[in-house]
Parts: C-alpha cells; structure tokens; sequence
C-alpha cells in the first residue's frame, strides 16, 4: 500500500482543505525535485523489476501487445529506467512504428550511454526509415563505443552495407 501519499477515499482520507492544499504541495515538491512516479505511490524497486521480468518474459515469447501494456507502465512510472525505454523501444520496432522507437532508444541511450545497444537499435529503425546518415552515426557511436565485440561486429556490418549501398547508388547516378 502506499505509505507516502494515501490516496483520497482511503482510511487516511484528506479531511480539509488545508490538508489537501498541503498534500498538493508534497507532491509538486516532490514532482518539482525529479521524484518519479513510482516513488510518489511507494511502489518498491523489487515491484517494479518483477514487472520488468514479466514484460520482457511476455516480449520473448512474442506476445508483444501485452508486453507493450507493461513497458507502458514501467516507462511511466519510472522515466529515469534506460532498460524500461529500451524494452519499449523494441516493442515498437516489433510492431514497425520504427519512428517511435528509435525515439525510445535514443531516451534509453540518453539516459545510460554505457547501454550502446540502443544506438545498435535506432540504427537499425533509421534504415527501415531510410535516414541513411542517421543510420551510420548509430553504428558509428557504436563501434567507437567500449560496447562487446559481437555489437560491435554487428555495427561494423550495418555499417559495411550501408557504405555498399551508397557506393552502388552513386555508381548508378
């Protein structure tokens, strides 16, 4: 249950409007301070990686509506979390709104640059979106990242093609 915000119609229900007036202003502060909404409802962390492990269970197994309903969750209750953007950002890719998620991976990378598969990822939507340039600043980002070698290997080879493709496009300019 929640023990910092007790929800109006509760036990702990707001008697006056004074009282309102000062629960309002917690959570602004709070708001104001960067507190994500899963703290302003006391949901713990341990909560929220098991929805995690659901959502990401339900992506493996293709279920990718049910998924999205969860990484839907978790992106809004704790916007702060690179792995909850990047799990939505692969539900959209899964369902080829390519757009989106290459906006949830650059949110996921902005959030943790160490997590470089979010730039493998957008550049992999930039090539469905046919932003060639885009397309190789991601890889790029990653091949000169500290990321594994196979994402690195997989950069260099979108990366290969993308050059190829080029090369054959202006030979036949």
């Amino acid at each position: 249950m929640n023990d910092l915000y007790p929800l109006p119609g509760s036990t702990d229900d707001i008697q006056t409007d004074e009282s309102a007036n000062e629960y309002a202003r917690s959570i602004i502060n709070d708001m104001l301070n960067g507190a994500a909404l899963k703290d302003l409802l006391g949901i713990p962390e341990n909560i929220m990686q098991a929805i995690y492990a659901h959502a990401y269970d339900l992506y493996e197994k293709g279920r990718i509506d049910d998924a999205k309903v969860f990484f839907h969750f978790l992106c809004t209750h704790d916007m702060y979390n690179s792995d909850y953007s990047l799990g939505m950002g692969a539900v959209h890719q899964q369902e080829k709104d390519y757009e989106k998620a290459s906006q949830m991976y650059a949110l996921s990378f902005a959030l943790d640059a160490k997590n470089v598969r979010a730039m493998l990822y957008a550049g992999q939507c930039n090539l469905f979106l046919k932003n060639k340039q885009e397309a190789a600043q991601c890889f790029t980002c990653v091949i000169n990242s500290d990321a594994t070698t196979a994402l690195k290997t997989q950069a260099q080879a979108y990366l290969a093609a993308l050059q190829i493709s080029q090369t054959k496009g202006v030979a036949h300019a």
